[in-house]
């Protein structure tokens, strides 16, 4: 359950970064002739692209802002993609894996802002099982704890002779 509502809130804020994209993600991730890299840029090296400007291939879709980083997209025919790869690493562009957004990124952050009160729920039935669990076994899970403490310190003191 835990691992449900992680994976969730990860999708809740890399849809979020990518709001303004009116598309479906995983449509232009699987495009035959052009690869899409998500991600996002520093406002720095944002500002570095414009020594670019004669490389057509070399656009970066800004798609939200923070204070340091612009979060967006650049895309780039699949002959070009070693090149120009290299020319967004060297800006320190950071990609965000986004696989399996199956929609566009506003309708999936709707999606799962429903989903994740049903997976919350489950994770906290699942701690009062686990606490419960720990209460009612609390004296063997102290003796078990005790003796393998004390094994650890004798094979500890064992290897250091």
């Amino acid at each position: 359950a835990k691992a449900k509502v992680d994976e969730c809130n990860r999708k809740l804020v890399q849809s979020e970064h990518f709001s303004g994209l009116d598309i479906k993600v995983e449509e232009l991730l699987n495009c035959k002739y052009v690869k899409a890299h998500f991600g996002r840029l520093s406002k720095e090296s944002y500002q570095k692209l414009k020594n670019y400007q004669d490389n057509p291939f070399v656009n970066f879709f800004s798609c939200s802002e923070e204070e340091k980083h612009y979060w967006g997209v650049y895309i780039v025919p699949i002959e070009q993609e070693l090149e120009i790869n290299r020319i967004f690493s060297s800006l320190y562009f950071e990609h965000c894996d986004i696989a399996g957004l199956d929609d566009t990124p506003e309708k999936l952050h709707e999606r799962l802002i429903t989903k994740l009160p049903n997976y919350e729920k489950k994770l906290k039935e699942e701690q009062d099982k686990l606490n419960k669990y720990i209460d009612e076994n609390k004296e063997n899970i102290l003796k078990y704890y005790s003796k393998l403490s004390e094994l650890n310190l004798f094979s500890s003191i064992r290897s250091k002779l």
